[in-house]
């Protein structure tokens, strides 16, 4: 069941997106870590997906960039600050 307070939309009982112009996907794995699949336009868009992740005791193991439009990957860089997970995408990336 979906957590009005969460900011996460479930799509299944492991996976769920953050809603936005650009939805940042969720997938949960193991021991509360999670693979995060695009990060919106820049670090408000980080900020929203690190609070969403917090409320609900994740943390990403890796991103997941489907490709290098600024309104997928343009919280990045403040994700990874943050976490430090690995980031994978498209050989142009």
């Amino acid at each position: 069941m979906e957590n009005p307070k969460s900011k996460l939309a479930k799509i299944t009982d492991s996976a769920w997106y953050i809603p936005g112009r650009t939805h940042t996907g969720v997938i949960k794995g193991q021991s509360g870590e999670c693979l995060l699949i695009d990060t919106g336009l820049d670090r408000s868009s980080a900020n929203k997906i690190a609070s969403a992740l917090e409320t609900q005791g994740l943390r990403p193991a890796a991103l997941l960039v489907t490709h290098t439009h600024a309104d997928h990957c343009g919280g990045n860089a403040a994700l990874h600050q943050k976490y430090g997970m690995p980031t994978y995408g498209p050989p142009y990336f």
